[in-house]
């Protein structure tokens, strides 16, 4: 691996918060932009290097994923680092949006997203409610916000067969789209309850009726 390629690898950290007033707060705000101070070990960073932060939120059981660069270090700053963040008011609105009030477990799901054009992914399911879901999808895959999907959780349904949801995009960015469910009966509902819950494992979710 060259330098450059390094030099490019976005530095990880995480942060944990009581709720989306605490994070809000922490952020100072310019327009859309913000800066946040970088929450992990300071020494010896250098300065414009992409990162991202994994934020917890421990009132809603949410978690989000804030991404910007490193500023250069001044001496106002002393021993500070701030990340600047690009829209993060954009970025914090869409992972925490007024859509979703439901409690979210955070989850690895494998799930197949039926476009509105036509198209079927495979993709990665983030976290999922009672409410909805965050899916790692393309934005332009999924289309503009109202656009109607079809999610299929695969391995979550009845004997391990998928678990099928409908939906409609409620917001949407580079990498990732939140889906709100639109339809979905009292048992597929009772069975994503159960795994927020943390009640039962994936496994044995697919074999309960």
């Amino acid at each position: 691996m060259s330098q450059d390629q390094v030099t490019e690898m976005p530095l990880r950290c995480k942060l944990t918060v009581e709720d989306a007033a605490e994070l809000r707060a922490l952020v100072e705000l310019e327009g859309g932009d913000g800066a946040l101070r970088w929450p992990g070990a300071a020494n010896m960073l250098p300065g414009d290097r992409p990162v991202e932060v994994e934020v917890t939120i421990r009132a809603s059981g949410e978690s989000l994923v804030l991404r910007g660069k490193l500023q250069e270090r001044s001496e106002r700053d002393g021993f500070s680092l701030w990340v600047h963040l690009p829209d993060a008011n954009g970025q914090i609105t869409a992972a925490v949006g007024a859509a979703r009030h439901f409690r979210r477990a955070p989850a690895e799901h494998l799930a197949i997203v039926a476009c509105q054009n036509g198209s079927r992914v495979l993709c990665r399911v983030r976290d999922l409610s009672e409410g909805g879901a965050r899916v790692v999808l393309a934005s332009e895959d999924a289309g503009p916000e109202g656009s109607e999907v079809r999610v299929e959780l695969l391995d979550l349904g009845l004997h391990g067969a998928e678990l099928v949801l409908s939906g409609r995009v409620a917001w949407g960015r580079k990498a990732e789209v939140g889906v709100e469910w639109t339809c979905a009966d009292a048992l597929t509902k009772g069975s994503i309850s159960r795994l927020v819950r943390g009640s039962q494992s994936p496994a044995q979710l697919a074999q309960a009726g």
